[in-house]
């Protein structure tokens, strides 16, 4: 098949490129998100990182009450190795 002599360039030299199909997750059934009404039954375990005006990185690990949204605790360093967040759990 010969490309059209109006196509735009990427055509021309058959540059375009198909459309990927996402691939979804079968067999497993799906269930319910289960809400927590008491606290200190679920905890969220999150990574943040940022930069300082300097330009130096640091880190975050952040420990937060699913049931009320509260802040359990925060952990701000350079780097979070996992030693730390374990000793930080604990």
């Amino acid at each position: 098949m010969e490309p059209q002599a109006g196509a735009p360039g990427y055509r021309r030299i058959r540059l375009n490129q198909k459309c990927r199909t996402r691939k979804g997750v079968f067999g497993r059934p799906r269930q319910p998100l289960t809400v927590t009404t008491q606290p200190n039954e679920v905890w969220a375990l999150d990574f943040m990182h940022d930069r300082l005006y300097s330009g130096r990185p640091f880190r975050t690990f952040n420990v937060i009450d699913e049931a009320d949204c509260s802040g359990l605790g925060i952990d701000v360093a350079t780097g979070v190795p996992a030693r730390r967040v374990i000793r930080f759990m604990e």
